[in-house]
């Protein structure tokens, strides 16, 4: 699917993920290879106007509702991932991770 390789840094919050991804676009910037760093959820524009609704406190979307805006989010970004090499902080297994573990939290209060 994907033309270009694409850099994924997994891990739970404050892990690194975003100073290795950091390292690593600073390193492809010096070699001069074109890339684009995305955040998930976020990188095109329409992507981070869905970021700002699921992180908007005010919101409180029940689980299936979420999970589809990540993948919306997520979706919007295809034709950048098919023409850039891609750094991503936060992909599949953080976002299952912290699915899951909101699911548990609100079991457990």
């Amino acid at each position: 699917m994907f033309k270009k390789p694409v850099i994924v840094f997994e891990g739970t919050e404050s892990s690194g993920k975003t100073l290795h991804a950091n390292f690593v676009s600073k390193y492809l910037k010096s070699k001069k290879i074109k890339h684009v760093f995305i955040r998930e959820p976020g990188g095109s524009k329409n992507s981070e106007i869905i970021r700002k609704l699921i992180l908007n406190n005010k919101s409180h979307f029940n689980n299936k509702t979420d999970l589809l805006l990540y993948l919306a989010a997520r979706s919007e970004n295809v034709e950048i991932y098919k023409k850039n090499y891609q750094i991503i902080s936060y992909f599949y297994f953080s976002f299952d991770f912290f699915k899951y573990f909101k699911l548990i939290r609100k079991k457990l209060l």
